[in-house]
């Protein structure tokens, strides 16, 4: 993640100036705890526990410059001495994080390589990323809770080696994830018994690159009812007869196919990881539900 080491530079920036006093900043202590604060609120945001425990010191640490800028008596700290070595020490933290326990990714025009356990290599295409991203609004199916496109690519860099060893690639993945998002696709007889239908109408789904028209339920009920913890991602063996020209001419990828260490992501949603594709909707009787009373994500 390039935040770590961005963050880790301004730290260390900010250390070196109030540790040697290099230059005098204006209005130092009300500018420079509440930046360190809003870092701290940024890492702490993210999934893992880890960056959530760092995010938490930090924060601690902006805190304690405010009070002590204001003339606060802190005993422990005046054990430690100098509060900015500590400062410099959360800088060699982030920095060291970026280089070491970051999620290794590699661009190739616009395309991501995600470097993933037991040397397997998977490709999220621009394609697929904005395949992904309709999962964002109510209207072409299931929506996304509070998982951003970062916490996705590191999802897919947790993915255990065994998983690739499989014929076809990992397949369908779930997981369990608070607050994944909302399931809004059901079978339409089920639709029917459970809600109050205002509104049917139809919209288009991409299958496999085929426009593929859906039935669309708008009922009356509210979007938090349909709150789900599940999260899917499908990964399957790389096919060069649908990869891009740009990416089937990388020399790394072209080494990755050969090894069988090649994969690709086909899609990532939140909800019933049953669900068919799209394309067989028409024949399992499913639907997508719109709750007319849901907030707007």
């Amino acid at each position: 993640m390039k935040g770590y080491f961005i963050f880790g530079v301004i730290f260390a920036l900010i250390f070196t100036n109030s540790y040697f006093g290099f230059y005098e900043i204006p209005y130092t202590q009300y500018l420079i705890p509440p930046s360190i604060i809003f870092i701290g609120a940024l890492l702490f945001r993210n999934r893992k526990f880890l960056d959530k425990a760092l995010g938490g010191l930090i924060i601690l640490f902006g805190i304690l410059k405010i009070a002590l800028s204001f003339g606060t008596e802190i005993p422990f700290i005046n054990k430690l001495g100098d509060i900015n070595i500590i400062l410099g020490i959360l800088a060699l933290i982030l920095i060291l994080k970026s280089m070491f326990w970051g999620i290794k990714i590699r661009k190739v025009k616009g395309a991501e390589i995600i470097s993933c356990k037991g040397g397997n290599n998977v490709i999220l295409s621009d394609f697929t990323k904005n395949h992904i991203l309709e999962h964002a609004k109510p209207g072409k199916g299931s929506i996304f809770g509070k998982i951003k496109m970062s916490d996705i690519r590191e999802i897919i860099s947790s993915i255990p080696s065994r998983k690739f060893n499989k014929e076809g690639g990992p397949g369908l993945v779930t997981f369990k994830i608070k607050n994944a998002g909302y399931n809004l696709v059901e079978k339409t007889a089920d639709i029917a018994k459970k809600y109050n239908i205002l509104n049917v109408g139809e919209t288009a789904k991409l299958d496999r690159g085929e426009e593929i028209k859906v039935p669309v339920y708008t009922i009356s009920n509210n979007l938090e009812e349909f709150k789900t913890n599940q999260f899917t991602v499908i990964i399957v063996t790389s096919n060069p007869k649908f990869m891009e020209k740009k990416l089937k001419q990388d020399p790394r990828i072209l080494k990755d196919l050969q090894k069988g260490k090649s994969f690709s992501v086909v899609t990532a949603f939140p909800g019933d990881p049953n669900v068919p594709p799209a394309g067989q909707w028409e024949k399992t009787t499913h639907a997508i539900i719109i709750p007319d009373s849901g907030k707007d994500i």
